[in-house]
C-alpha cells in the first residue's frame, strides 16, 4: 500500500473526513459530499491523506509535532483511548486491571491482531515497544509516562506496567 500525502493548507476538517472516509463508516453517517468516493470501493493500493504539512517521521519516539501525530493516529493503535467524554476504552488491550495500591496495571491483549507482516501481536512487543521509548525517545514522548519504571509480558497476551 503506497501513502501520499496532499500539502496544502487543508483544514482539519478535511482529516476527519478523510478518518470517516478510511473507516467506512455506514453510508448514512458519511457526508453526502463523500458519498461518491465511497460508492466506487476501496482500490486497496493507496491512501491519500491531506495535511498542511508533511510528517517528519513515522516514528513516535521521535518526534512531537501534532503534524506527525495525525498521521500516527491513522498507523497506531494503542492498548486503551480516551473517548471524548473522558472514559478509557479498549483498542488493543480488550481488559486492565490495577493492583490494589494502584501501582501497577494489567492489560489483556486483544487476541487475532496482525502486524502488516502477518505476525501476531505479543506482550513482548508491547514491552519492546515501552523498553525502546523509555531508551531511545526525545523527552517529551518519555515524560508522557513519567512514573513507569518496568513493562513485563506475563505470559503472550498480558503485560504489566509498574511504577
Amino acid at each position: 500500500m503506497r501513502v501520499s500525502f496532499v500539502h496544502e493548507r487543508a483544514p482539519r476538517l478535511a482529516v476527519i473526513a478523510g478518518l470517516i472516509v478510511a473507516s467506512l463508516a455506514a453510508p448514512p453517517a458519511v457526508p453526502r459530499t463523500m458519498r461518491s468516493a465511497m460508492a466506487a470501493g476501496p482500490s486497496g493500493t493507496q491512501i491519500t491523506v491531506a495535511e498542511p504539512t508533511k510528517p517528519d517521521t513515522f516514528d513516535p519516539i521521535a518526534h512531537s509535532d501534532f503534524n506527525n501525530w495525525y498521521v500516527w493516529q491513522l498507523a497506531y493503535e494503542t492498548l486503551v483511548v480516551v473517548k471524548p467524554d473522558g472514559t478509557v476504552a479498549p483498542q488493543l488491550a480488550t481488559s486492565w486491571k490495577s493492583s490494589p495500591d494502584r501501582l501497577s496495571y494489567v492489560f489483556t491483549l486483544r487476541g487475532g491482531v496482525k502486524f502488516h507482516n502477518g505476525s501476531a501481536l505479543t506482550a513482548d512487543d508491547v514491552v519492546f515497544s515501552f523498553e525502546r521509548l523509555m531508551a531511545k525517545g526525545i523527552p517529551y514522548a518519555k515524560a508522557r509516562f513519567p512514573n513507569l519504571a518496568s513493562v513485563t509480558a506475563i505470559d503472550p497476551g498480558t503485560v504489566q506496567f509498574r511504577p
